[in-house]
Parts: structure tokens; C-alpha cells; sequence
């Protein structure tokens, strides 16, 4: 089923389309991330935009329909958000739209029904961001026992100003509720955005790598309950200065074999 050549075929009503991307190892997909979308008319899109317009759901059969990549039944995508890995499934998100859905094995998808969180007072649109299973219950929004997923995402103001905002779920993803407390981080910037969350084990901390845009720099923030955050460090200008700078990520990699020496990338 993985060789595109001939396409495959698959009926309107199948419960699960294969789509998705490359073989990403449990471990790493625990505390994914992603961006909803910052290129022309993408921070226009709101929960639900335009969905009582939508034409039915597709057979995933179009002559021009991705099979191996994951794309929504309608509409705009975006990037891809909130990629977490719990209970033998992937979860995948669009912020933009709050759409979702889940995978044994990032090819095979089915959608599943989501209830976006309201947004922040005073904010606009969803920007892109990530999500996590909050499995130690730091946050206090689930039970030691069944863990919430919390998305961190950046919301767009209605003045220009962008900061980070969290929303939990505790039904395997499908009803976000937003936190009370947003924003849980914000510096009255309009080109800070597109949060990537995970856990450090080692400081038993969260750790948040954020962009800068026009600044070049991306910003590391630790977080023991991903409510409260402190400024750690900076990294940039370097490299590529000719654009902004957006979906920002941080991860090991052994070196030279050696798993116990990290690498950033």
C-alpha cells in the first residue's frame, strides 16, 4: 500500500484513508508540534471557517488527491499541529480550523469529530502551535490517571499582538476547552508565534523553543505545569536572515553514534 504506482482506490465511506508521512518512531511523535499557517489568507481562518460551505466528504480518489500525505476531507490545511502520540494512536490537527484526526501508523487516517476551544478575549484567529500529553498531570487539567492533551498554540489579537495560549482536552482529543488564565505567555510582540512544547526529562521541566520572526532569534522558555513560563536563552541571528523565521523545533540527535551526547537542531 505504500507504493503510489498504480494509485489506489478507496471508496467515499472508509472509516480510514490512507494518507500521512514518513515513519516517525513513537518517542519522537510523544511531544509534536507544527504550524497552522502564516502564508497568504492563512491567519484569516478561524474555528470552523467556512465549514457550512464545505462540499460532502470526498472518496480521496481525485486525480490530484494526495494518498501518502495527509490532507483534510475540505478545505485549506495549513500546517500540520499538535502531532502527539498516546494510547497506539497518532493525533493530528489543523489549527486553523480545528479539525483532526488519528492514525495506528501515520499512513492510514480517520477523521474524527473536534470541538475547537473558544478563543482568547480580543483574539482573532488560531495561529500555529503544538500539543502534548501531559502524562505526570503537571498542569492539573486532567488526573494522574487519564492525563489531558494541551495544545499550546500561538493567538492572533485583534490589535496585532501575538501570544501563547493553551487549550486541554480529556476525551482522547475531540472536545479542547480553552484555558481560563490566557495567555499564558506574552510580550505585546507582533512577530512572536508558533510555540514547539516538550519535556525535558533531565530538568524535569517543559521546554518551549518560540519564534522571533523579525527578530531572527528563536527563544527557549522552561515551564514546570506549562502555565508559567521563565526565559532561559536566545539563539540568533545566525544563518538565514533574509526572511522571517517561523516553526521553530528542537530534538537529540546522538552524535557520532553516541546517544548519550545531545545535538539541538
Amino acid at each position: 500500500m505504500r507504493s503510489p504506482h498504480p494509485r489506489p482506490r478507496w471508496p467515499a465511506n472508509a472509516s480510514a484513508r490512507p494518507q500521512g508521512g514518513s515513519d516517525v518512531p513513537p518517542a519522537s511523535a510523544t511531544q509534536g508540534g507544527g504550524h497552522g499557517g502564516h502564508g497568504p489568507g492563512s491567519h484569516g481562518h478561524t474555528a470552523h471557517a467556512h465549514r457550512g460551505r464545505q462540499p460532502p466528504s470526498p472518496a480521496y480518489d481525485e486525480p490530484y488527491r494526495p494518498q501518502f500525505h495527509f490532507t483534510l476531507p475540505n478545505s485549506w490545511l495549513g500546517d500540520p499541529n499538535g502531532l502527539t502520540y498516546r494510547d497506539g494512536r497518532y493525533h493530528l490537527y489543523s489549527y486553523g480550523t480545528w479539525e483532526g484526526a488519528t492514525s495506528p501508523d501515520l499512513v492510514h487516517w480517520s477523521d474524527i469529530p473536534v470541538t475547537a476551544p473558544q478563543r482568547d478575549p480580543g483574539s482573532s484567529a488560531f495561529y500555529s502551535g503544538s500539543a502534548v500529553v501531559d502524562k505526570d498531570n503537571t498542569s492539573g487539567f486532567g488526573t494522574p490517571g487519564s492525563p489531558a492533551m494541551v495544545a499550546v498554540f500561538t493567538s492572533q489579537m485583534a490589535n496585532g499582538d501575538q501570544a501563547q495560549s493553551l487549550a486541554y482536552s480529556t476525551d482522547n482529543g475531540k472536545t479542547w476547552t480553552r484555558y481560563a488564565g490566557n495567555p499564558v505567555l506574552d510580550l505585546k510582540s507582533q512577530n512572536f508565534r508558533d510555540p514547539k512544547v516538550f519535556w525535558y526529562a533531565p530538568m524535569h521541566s517543559w521546554i518551549m523553543a518560540i519564534a522571533l520572526s523579525d527578530q531572527h532569534k528563536v527563544a527557549f522558555y522552561r515551564s514546570p505545569d506549562l502555565k508559567t513560563w521563565t526565559h532561559l536563552s536566545d539563539f540568533g541571528p545566525a544563518g538565514s536572515t533574509s526572511g522571517v523565521w517561523e516553526m521553530p523545533d528542537l530534538y537529540q540527535l546522538p552524535v557520532d553514534g553516541n546517544p548519550r551526547t545531545p545535538s539541538g537542531s
